[in-house]
Protein backbone atom coordinates (compact mmCIF):
# COMPACT_ATOMS: atom_id res chain seq x y z
CA UNK A 1 0.00 0.00 0.00
CA UNK A 2 1.40 3.71 -1.25
CA UNK A 3 2.10 6.09 1.64
CA UNK A 4 -0.84 7.88 -0.26
CA UNK A 5 -3.35 5.26 -0.09
CA UNK A 6 -2.23 4.48 3.65
CA UNK A 7 -3.41 7.87 4.58
CA UNK A 8 -6.79 7.31 2.96
CA UNK A 9 -7.22 4.22 4.89
CA UNK A 10 -7.22 6.36 8.33
CA UNK A 11 -8.28 4.63 11.13
CA UNK A 12 -11.02 6.76 11.59
CA UNK A 13 -12.44 5.61 8.06
CA UNK A 14 -11.76 2.09 9.05
CA UNK A 15 -14.17 3.31 12.11
CA UNK A 16 -16.81 4.63 9.88
CA UNK A 17 -16.98 1.61 7.33
CA UNK A 18 -17.02 -0.97 10.26
CA UNK A 19 -19.98 1.60 11.85
CA UNK A 20 -21.80 1.27 8.27
CA UNK A 21 -21.63 -2.57 7.59
CA UNK A 22 -22.90 -2.92 11.27
CA UNK A 23 -25.83 -0.90 10.88
CA UNK A 24 -26.62 -1.42 7.56
CA UNK A 25 -28.95 -4.56 7.85
CA UNK A 26 -31.08 -2.49 10.55
CA UNK A 27 -31.62 -0.15 7.91
CA UNK A 28 -33.00 -2.48 5.28
CA UNK A 29 -35.29 -4.09 7.87
CA UNK A 30 -36.73 -0.89 8.87
CA UNK A 31 -37.32 0.21 5.53
CA UNK A 32 -38.94 -2.95 4.96
CA UNK A 33 -41.07 -2.15 7.49
CA UNK A 34 -42.06 1.25 6.25
CA UNK A 35 -42.57 -0.43 3.06
CA UNK A 36 -44.82 -3.04 4.28
CA UNK A 37 -46.82 -0.45 6.20
CA UNK A 38 -47.31 1.71 3.66
CA UNK A 39 -48.33 -1.42 1.25
CA UNK A 40 -51.01 -2.05 3.87
CA UNK A 41 -52.40 1.59 4.20
CA UNK A 42 -52.55 1.93 0.55
CA UNK A 43 -54.28 -1.59 -0.47
CA UNK A 44 -56.29 -1.15 -3.81
CA UNK A 45 -59.80 0.65 -3.30
CA UNK A 46 -62.46 -1.68 -2.49
CA UNK A 47 -60.41 -4.80 -0.98
CA UNK A 48 -62.04 -5.61 2.41
CA UNK A 49 -60.17 -5.70 5.92
CA UNK A 50 -61.38 -6.95 9.15
CA UNK A 51 -60.99 -4.67 11.96
CA UNK A 52 -61.90 -4.83 15.38
CA UNK A 53 -63.72 -2.45 17.47
CA UNK A 54 -64.87 -1.76 21.17
CA UNK A 55 -68.16 0.00 21.63
CA UNK A 56 -68.69 2.22 24.96
CA UNK A 57 -70.53 -0.59 27.41
CA UNK A 58 -67.01 -2.83 26.84
CA UNK A 59 -67.80 -5.29 23.99
CA UNK A 60 -65.58 -6.29 20.77
CA UNK A 61 -67.37 -6.26 17.79
CA UNK A 62 -66.14 -7.71 14.57
CA UNK A 63 -66.05 -5.31 11.53
CA UNK A 64 -65.08 -4.92 7.66
CA UNK A 65 -63.52 -1.91 6.78
CA UNK A 66 -63.01 -0.71 2.52
CA UNK A 67 -60.20 2.49 2.38
CA UNK A 68 -61.75 5.02 0.24
CA UNK A 69 -59.41 7.84 -0.84
CA UNK A 70 -57.83 10.96 1.52
CA UNK A 71 -60.65 13.12 2.56
CA UNK A 72 -63.33 11.32 1.08
CA UNK A 73 -66.53 10.77 2.87
CA UNK A 74 -67.43 7.91 4.81
CA UNK A 75 -70.36 5.37 5.57
CA UNK A 76 -71.13 3.06 8.23
CA UNK A 77 -73.48 0.45 7.07
CA UNK A 78 -75.89 -1.15 9.50
CA UNK A 79 -77.81 -4.50 9.37
CA UNK A 80 -81.09 -5.72 9.71
CA UNK A 81 -81.57 -8.48 12.72
CA UNK A 82 -80.70 -11.78 12.53
CA UNK A 83 -77.97 -10.52 9.60
CA UNK A 84 -74.32 -9.75 9.53
CA UNK A 85 -71.86 -7.64 7.77
CA UNK A 86 -71.78 -9.43 4.80
CA UNK A 87 -75.12 -8.22 3.49
CA UNK A 88 -73.46 -5.17 2.18
CA UNK A 89 -70.36 -6.45 1.18
CA UNK A 90 -71.06 -5.77 -2.60
CA UNK A 91 -72.25 -2.28 -1.89
CA UNK A 92 -69.38 -1.21 0.65
CA UNK A 93 -67.00 -2.24 -2.45
CA UNK A 94 -68.67 0.06 -4.73
CA UNK A 95 -68.54 2.78 -2.26
CA UNK A 96 -64.85 2.22 -1.71
CA UNK A 97 -64.23 2.00 -5.95
CA UNK A 98 -65.46 5.29 -5.60
CA UNK A 99 -63.81 6.66 -2.73
CA UNK A 100 -65.75 6.42 -0.16
CA UNK A 101 -64.74 4.38 3.23
CA UNK A 102 -66.72 2.38 4.39
CA UNK A 103 -67.22 0.14 7.37
CA UNK A 104 -69.83 -2.37 8.40
CA UNK A 105 -70.05 -3.66 11.60
CA UNK A 106 -71.38 -7.36 13.01
CA UNK A 107 -73.78 -6.13 15.70
CA UNK A 108 -73.61 -7.40 19.11
CA UNK A 109 -74.86 -10.95 18.94
CA UNK A 110 -74.70 -11.16 15.37
CA UNK A 111 -72.19 -12.45 12.55
CA UNK A 112 -68.80 -12.94 14.47
CA UNK A 113 -69.55 -10.54 17.39
CA UNK A 114 -70.78 -13.25 19.58
CA UNK A 115 -69.33 -12.51 22.99
CA UNK A 116 -70.97 -9.68 25.75
CA UNK A 117 -68.44 -7.61 27.88
CA UNK A 118 -67.30 -10.26 29.96
CA UNK A 119 -66.30 -12.69 27.40
CA UNK A 120 -69.23 -14.93 27.49
CA UNK A 121 -71.05 -16.39 24.73
CA UNK A 122 -73.60 -13.87 23.15
CA UNK A 123 -76.11 -15.48 20.42
CA UNK A 124 -78.71 -13.92 18.43
CA UNK A 125 -81.45 -16.13 20.80
CA UNK A 126 -80.18 -14.75 23.59
CA UNK A 127 -80.69 -11.23 23.01
CA UNK A 128 -83.23 -9.23 24.77
CA UNK A 129 -84.77 -5.94 24.13
CA UNK A 130 -81.90 -4.12 26.23
CA UNK A 131 -79.76 -5.54 23.81
CA UNK A 132 -81.10 -4.16 21.05
CA UNK A 133 -81.20 -1.09 22.01
CA UNK A 134 -77.69 -1.15 23.81
CA UNK A 135 -76.47 -1.65 19.60
CA UNK A 136 -76.50 2.37 19.11
CA UNK A 137 -73.33 1.66 20.86
CA UNK A 138 -72.29 -0.83 18.15
CA UNK A 139 -73.08 2.37 15.73
CA UNK A 140 -70.99 4.64 17.56
CA UNK A 141 -68.01 2.15 17.57
CA UNK A 142 -68.08 2.02 13.80
CA UNK A 143 -68.03 5.67 13.74
CA UNK A 144 -65.19 6.60 15.55
CA UNK A 145 -63.03 4.00 14.25
CA UNK A 146 -63.87 6.10 10.42
CA UNK A 147 -63.14 9.26 12.41
CA UNK A 148 -60.42 7.97 14.62
CA UNK A 149 -58.33 5.31 12.52
CA UNK A 150 -58.77 6.33 8.72
CA UNK A 151 -58.22 9.10 6.57
CA UNK A 152 -62.06 9.98 5.53
CA UNK A 153 -63.51 13.30 6.31
CA UNK A 154 -64.60 13.66 10.04
CA UNK A 155 -67.22 16.15 9.11
CA UNK A 156 -68.37 14.17 5.89
CA UNK A 157 -69.32 10.75 8.21
CA UNK A 158 -72.99 9.13 6.95
CA UNK A 159 -75.05 6.37 8.37
CA UNK A 160 -76.78 3.61 6.15
CA UNK A 161 -79.33 0.97 8.14
CA UNK A 162 -81.68 -1.30 7.22
CA UNK A 163 -84.54 -2.40 9.01
CA UNK A 164 -83.50 -2.75 12.77
CA UNK A 165 -79.98 -1.35 11.26
CA UNK A 166 -81.97 1.48 10.21
CA UNK A 167 -83.60 2.32 13.65
CA UNK A 168 -80.12 2.10 15.33
CA UNK A 169 -78.69 4.31 12.73
CA UNK A 170 -81.66 7.11 12.93
CA UNK A 171 -80.90 6.38 17.27
CA UNK A 172 -77.59 7.01 17.05
CA UNK A 173 -77.48 10.41 15.20
CA UNK A 174 -80.13 12.13 16.68
CA UNK A 175 -77.31 11.81 19.58
CA UNK A 176 -74.84 13.01 17.29
CA UNK A 177 -74.75 16.27 15.70
CA UNK A 178 -71.40 16.04 13.44
CA UNK A 179 -72.90 12.72 11.48
CA UNK A 180 -73.93 14.45 8.19
CA UNK A 181 -76.42 12.31 6.61
CA UNK A 182 -78.62 9.55 7.28
CA UNK A 183 -80.54 6.92 4.76
CA UNK A 184 -82.74 4.38 5.91
CA UNK A 185 -84.35 1.45 4.10
CA UNK A 186 -86.88 -0.16 5.56
CA UNK A 187 -87.37 1.44 8.45
CA UNK A 188 -89.84 1.23 10.97
CA UNK A 189 -91.73 3.23 13.94
CA UNK A 190 -90.54 0.22 16.37
CA UNK A 191 -88.08 -2.76 15.90
CA UNK A 192 -87.14 -4.73 18.53
CA UNK A 193 -87.55 -2.10 20.70
CA UNK A 194 -85.84 0.03 19.10
CA UNK A 195 -88.15 2.93 17.77
CA UNK A 196 -87.39 5.76 15.52
CA UNK A 197 -90.28 8.79 15.42
CA UNK A 198 -88.28 10.51 18.17
CA UNK A 199 -85.30 10.37 16.58
CA UNK A 200 -85.71 11.56 13.61
CA UNK A 201 -87.42 14.85 15.82
CA UNK A 202 -84.42 14.55 17.55
CA UNK A 203 -82.41 14.32 14.50
CA UNK A 204 -83.52 17.94 13.41
CA UNK A 205 -82.54 19.39 9.66
CA UNK A 206 -80.50 17.40 8.44
CA UNK A 207 -81.03 15.56 5.55
CA UNK A 208 -82.55 12.14 5.54
CA UNK A 209 -83.27 9.58 2.67
CA UNK A 210 -85.96 7.12 3.31
CA UNK A 211 -86.70 3.92 0.64
CA UNK A 212 -89.14 0.98 1.33
CA UNK A 213 -91.40 -1.00 -1.01
CA UNK A 214 -94.94 -1.00 -1.22
CA UNK A 215 -95.87 -4.32 0.07
CA UNK A 216 -93.89 -4.41 3.22
CA UNK A 217 -96.77 -2.55 4.62
CA UNK A 218 -95.91 -2.06 7.93
CA UNK A 219 -91.79 -0.11 6.69
CA UNK A 220 -93.88 1.92 4.27
CA UNK A 221 -96.77 3.14 6.72
CA UNK A 222 -93.48 4.04 9.21
CA UNK A 223 -91.75 5.83 6.34
CA UNK A 224 -94.72 7.98 5.53
CA UNK A 225 -94.90 8.90 9.29
CA UNK A 226 -90.95 10.18 9.76
CA UNK A 227 -90.62 11.58 6.54
CA UNK A 228 -93.72 13.66 7.69
CA UNK A 229 -91.42 14.28 10.85
CA UNK A 230 -88.22 15.18 8.90
CA UNK A 231 -87.30 19.03 9.26
CA UNK A 232 -84.35 19.15 6.62
CA UNK A 233 -83.77 17.92 3.32
CA UNK A 234 -85.43 14.59 2.85
CA UNK A 235 -86.41 12.15 0.01
CA UNK A 236 -88.74 9.16 0.17
CA UNK A 237 -88.97 6.52 -2.47
CA UNK A 238 -91.48 3.64 -2.25
CA UNK A 239 -90.68 1.27 -4.65
CA UNK A 240 -92.84 -2.14 -5.56
CA UNK A 241 -91.79 -5.45 -5.23
CA UNK A 242 -88.64 -4.58 -3.72
CA UNK A 243 -88.74 -6.33 -0.42
CA UNK A 244 -87.25 -5.78 2.71
CA UNK A 245 -83.94 -3.77 3.68
CA UNK A 246 -81.09 -4.53 2.01
CA UNK A 247 -82.97 -7.21 0.04
CA UNK A 248 -83.95 -4.03 -1.74
CA UNK A 249 -80.59 -3.58 -3.31
CA UNK A 250 -80.71 -6.92 -5.44
CA UNK A 251 -84.12 -6.13 -6.11
CA UNK A 252 -84.35 -2.98 -7.19
CA UNK A 253 -81.26 -1.41 -9.43
CA UNK A 254 -82.39 1.94 -9.81
CA UNK A 255 -81.61 2.17 -5.52
CA UNK A 256 -78.05 1.77 -5.43
CA UNK A 257 -77.74 4.49 -7.98
CA UNK A 258 -80.05 6.40 -6.25
CA UNK A 259 -78.14 6.27 -2.73
CA UNK A 260 -75.21 7.30 -4.83
CA UNK A 261 -76.46 10.32 -6.25
CA UNK A 262 -78.07 11.36 -2.63
CA UNK A 263 -74.87 10.86 -1.13
CA UNK A 264 -73.11 13.38 -3.80
CA UNK A 265 -75.90 15.82 -3.65
CA UNK A 266 -76.98 15.71 -7.13
CA UNK A 267 -80.27 13.50 -6.58
CA UNK A 268 -83.60 15.78 -7.66
CA UNK A 269 -86.37 15.78 -4.84
CA UNK A 270 -89.03 12.92 -6.10
CA UNK A 271 -90.83 11.99 -3.55
CA UNK A 272 -93.37 9.07 -4.46
CA UNK A 273 -95.83 7.72 -1.87
CA UNK A 274 -98.44 5.63 -0.96
CA UNK A 275 -101.95 5.73 0.04
CA UNK A 276 -101.21 7.57 3.46
CA UNK A 277 -103.02 5.01 6.21
CA UNK A 278 -102.26 5.10 10.02
CA UNK A 279 -99.30 2.61 10.91
CA UNK A 280 -100.08 -0.41 13.13
CA UNK A 281 -98.93 0.08 16.48
CA UNK A 282 -96.49 -3.32 16.80
CA UNK A 283 -93.61 -4.09 14.08
CA UNK A 284 -93.77 -7.41 12.37
CA UNK A 285 -90.40 -7.97 13.76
Amino acid sequence: MTRSAHRLWSPNLRGTILLAALLWPPVLLAAGAREAFAQEDARPAGQARPVSLTTSDGLRLHAVYWAGKDGGMGVVLVHMASRSSEDWRRLAERLANNGVHAIAVDLRGHGKSTTNSAGQPLTYDALTTEDFQAMVADVGAAVRFLRDETTANPDKILLLGASLGANLAIQYAAGDAKIANVMLLSPGLEYKGVTSENAVERYGDRPLFIAVSKEDRFAAKSALVLDALAKGKKYLKIYSGAGHGTKMLSREPSLEPTLFKWMYGTLIDDVTSVDPVRPPIRSPE
